[in-house]
């Protein structure tokens, strides 16, 4: 049961690091 919920968690942060790093860099390319 450990790990599904520890792959899930781990895909969720992977999502959450991408969506990080996309909505910056759209945010330096509108500042420019």
């Amino acid at each position: 049961m450990g790990y599904p919920s520890m792959t899930a968690a781990l895909h969720a942060a992977a999502l959450n690091i991408q969506l990080n790093i996309s909505m910056r860099a759209m945010l330096l390319a509108f500042l420019e």
